[in-house]
This record gives C-alpha cells, sequence and structure tokens, in this order.
C-alpha cells in the first residue's frame, strides 16, 4: 500500500465517508465484474460487492490492511463469491451448468481433475492481476 492509500484508508478508519464513497465509486464495478466471472450472475455479483463494502464500513476501524485497498478488495470479492457458490450448492440452487463451467468444486481425486483446478487458479490469478492493473490506473 503507497503513501497516499495509507492515508486514505486511514481516514476511511475514522469514519471518513467521502473517502469510503471514493473507495465505492472506483472499485464497485470492477469488482462486480470479477464477481459475476465467477459466479456467473450480475444480480449475485453486485450482492456480494455490496456486502463486501457494507462490511468494509461496518469494520473499518478493526481491518488492518498491509497490501493495496484494490487488491484487499479483490481478496474479500473471491473468497465471498466462492463462499456464495458453496453456500447455493449445497442448498441446491445453483444450475448444474454454472457449476460445471467453474468446475470451483473438484474434488482433486483424479488427475483431470487436478489439472483442471490448476488452470482454474492460473486464470483467476491472471484475471486478479489484469484487474489490479486496471483499478490501480
Amino acid at each position: 500500500m503507497n503513501h497516499s492509500e495509507k492515508t486514505e484508508f486511514e481516514k476511511l478508519k475514522s469514519g471518513d465517508k467521502k473517502v469510503f464513497t471514493c473507495f465505492y465509486n472506483k472499485y464497485f464495478r470492477p469488482l462486480c465484474d470479477y464477481a459475476k466471472s465467477l459466479v456467473g450472475d450480475a444480480e449475485d455479483a453486485a450482492d456480494i460487492v455490496q456486502e463486501l463494502f457494507l462490511k468494509l464500513w461496518e469494520d473499518r476501524e478493526k481491518i488492518d490492511i498491509k497490501i493495496s485497498i484494490g487488491s484487499y478488495l479483490t481478496i474479500c470479492v473471491r473468497n465471498n463469491c466462492y463462499n456464495f457458490l458453496d453456500l447455493i450448492r449445497v442448498k441446491g440452487r445453483q444450475p448444474e451448468s454454472v457449476l460445471e463451467q467453474s468446475d470451483i468444486f473438484a474434488d482433486g481425486n483424479d488427475p483431470e481433475s487436478d489439472l483442471i483446478a490448476k488452470e482454474r487458479d492460473r486464470e483467476i490469478d491472471n484475471a486478479l492481476a489484469e484487474l489490479l492493473k486496471n483499478v490501480e490506473r
């Protein structure tokens, strides 16, 4: 996290709504696009990102970020998407086509699943790197 971002984050931690709004305006759309690439639905993606920003505001005083705010938010979105997909898979709401497409739930017991999981992880890392490049411009 650079000096400017540290200063902005400290302002956020102290309750500066303008800084929060700036972070929201800067990161909301790219994070929604990233979340949609993981969950396959724009509304679910927007809900996930919206909940993240709500939690960021509510927990702002407790959060200690050592990386850039963009990286932090992207990692949170990724984790929240995985949790969301896992939850809806358990509830049986997720269409099979999205599960097959994302292959997030590979059991890892066969070489093909391992290879697919590794490729998926590489694609996620590449997408994350690309998103961070676009966000940090």
